[in-house]
């Protein structure tokens, strides 16, 4: 039944598609505009606007994430490097061996001069002081992400309480040898009915560890139909980050619409709970990239992001119309190609500071994916 469970839990996620036809109404951002001011940094880089939780995740395939986070370190409460996989026993097995372990891989991947920059980083700033915060530097909560786990391994983990001890034991040391702030742990499969209280249970181990040291953790769902999951996990652990982006893989349309947003939250905790201790738990992931699509509907790269590099050249060679969604409030233009007609999506200032707003409105944190593929001056919004 555990077996079962992870694979129908795993493919029941993603049911939302986006079906009406934009809206447009004129523009806010312009393209001469964002062209010309796209890198400028404000004056106000060290004063945090929002009041809420900020994560920022950083991959280290992506350098521009690094330079990012450097210079809006304290516009963040959170930063998330991307190094650590939890690899499962056949993955160990193959590398060592032996089938009774499983073990971290991407330490070579950690940036220790990169994480003292941060933390070193303290230049003041002026400002309006209503906004200003006082966090010297932000927390340091690198993501591990179980990796390459096959059902029944990752079932023999979640009924084994001795494995369990030992997949807790195994973060929290890391993150205590390497003097982290907590984890981000990724790609475990959601608390959806019999595998409740085997995610649950595993997460209430790591949590213990982390906390009995000091640290904290953050944990990553998807977008789910029903609140029950978030419910059961949001008193166990610190944080919450939902994927909001996982909206709209299938056809052409916005990324993260205002309104999936907002259904996704009251979803998760309804209005009566607004303001409380569980709510300020949940960061609702907002994209720093866009899709581009052919008109058609269909994807000519459906498991490539469009980056700040990609999207800046699309508009120096096409110089294409930038129109609004009044619907999923986000910016979106069309161009030729040789394949032919696209429509491409990519966040803006406009639909951040929508998205910034609803946070603020609604009590709860954001998660950005991830740093590096976004326009330099979105940082400023924060």
């Amino acid at each position: 039944l555990l077996l079962v469970t992870l694979s129908w839990s795993v493919s029941c996620l993603k049911k939302a598609k986006f079906k009406k036809k934009p809206r447009v109404e004129p523009p806010e951002d312009d393209i001469g505009e964002i062209l010309k001011n796209h890198e400028k940094i404000g004056n106000d880089a060290s004063i945090r606007k929002f009041q809420g939780d900020s994560l920022a995740f950083v991959t280290p395939w992506n350098a521009k994430g690094y330079d990012f986070t450097r210079v809006f370190r304290k516009k963040f409460t959170h930063i998330s490097p991307c190094w650590y996989q939890i690899r499962s026993p056949s993955w160990a097995k193959e590398k060592h061996g032996r089938e009774d372990l499983f073990d971290i891989s991407g330490r070579e991947t950690v940036d220790t001069k990169w994480v003292e920059n941060l933390r070193s980083g303290n230049d003041g700033g002026e400002g309006d002081t209503e906004y200003h915060n006082q966090q010297v530097s932000p927390k340091i909560v690198p993501r591990f992400l179980v990796d390459g786990w096959h059902n029944v391994e990752l079932a023999k983990l979640l009924s084994s309480e001795e494995l369990q001890d030992r997949f807790a034991a195994l973060i929290k040391d890391e993150v205590v040898s390497q003097g982290f702030d907590g984890a981000v742990l990724d790609g475990l499969p959601p608390p959806i009915d019999v595998m409740e209280r085997f995610i649950v249970a595993l997460l209430q181990r790591v949590v213990r560890v982390l906390h009995e040291v000091g640290k904290e953790l953050i944990f990553v769902m998807p977008t789910l139909p029903n609140k029950e999951p978030y419910q059961v996990v949001l008193p166990v652990v610190d944080k919450v980050s939902i994927n909001m982006y996982d909206y709209n893989q299938q056809r052409a349309g916005p990324v993260e619409p205002l309104h999936f947003m907002t259904s996704v939250v009251l979803s998760a905790l309804p209005p009566a709970s607004r303001g409380s201790s569980l709510h300020s738990k949940i960061m609702i992931g907002l994209n720093f990239y866009g899709k581009e699509w052919l008109v058609d509907g269909s994807s000519p790269h459906p498991n490539e992001h469009l980056t700040a590099d990609m999207y800046l050249d699309l508009l120096r060679r096409h110089n294409p119309v930038l129109q609004w969604d009044t619907t999923g409030r986000e910016h979106f233009f069309t161009f030729s190609a040789e394949d032919g007609a696209r429509i491409a999506w990519y966040p803006s200032l406009k639909s951040i500071r929508e998205r910034l707003d609803l946070a603020q409105e609604m009590g709860v944190g954001v998660s950005v994916w991830e740093a590096g593929q976004g326009l330099t001056y979105f940082g400023n919004l924060f």
